[in-house]
């Protein structure tokens, strides 16, 4: 579903320590994050060179685990292409690991583009290897819009 220039997020994890940073309106706020510290309305936009919008994670919440992971409650990941979405991952819950880079979740999840949605309950995105994995009860809808 990804593109190469996905691969590109490699800062992805660990500038996600920056989405603790982002509050509100979206507008930054130096601050000291400490395990277990919960912020609110959180949300990160990474721009490509040209400044178009590749992705944007928004979150409810998140919070810093004692093993590292960052918990992020409601969260809401749209990849763009030209600057227009065209794929959006929602789930209600899912831990995030800066280290492996991966992701993962034992909660719901829906990928929608405008021509497929699939929902499941479980899921692993692997950013390395470009895999998302969707572990329970997978249905798919293909669109003719």
């Amino acid at each position: 579903m990804y593109t190469k220039k996905y691969r590109d997020m490699s800062n992805f994890f660990l500038l996600l320590t920056m989405v603790l940073a982002l509050v509100g309106s979206g507008m930054a706020q130096p601050m000291s994050i400490e395990k277990g510290q919960v912020v609110r309305n959180v949300r990160y936009p990474d721009y490509d060179k040209h400044g178009q919008l590749n992705f944007e994670v928004m979150g409810d919440e998140a919070e810093i685990q004692p093993d590292g992971l960052i918990q992020i409650k409601n969260l809401k990941l749209i990849f763009y292409n030209k600057g227009k979405p065209v794929v959006q991952v929602t789930t209600p819950w899912c831990l995030f690991d800066r280290v492996k880079r991966t992701a993962v979740s034992k909660s719901e999840v829906c990928i929608a583009r405008k021509e497929i949605v699939l929902t499941g309950r479980g899921f692993e995105w692997k950013l390395d290897g470009e895999q998302f994995k969707i572990h329970n009860d997978v249905k798919m809808v293909l669109r003719n819009d």
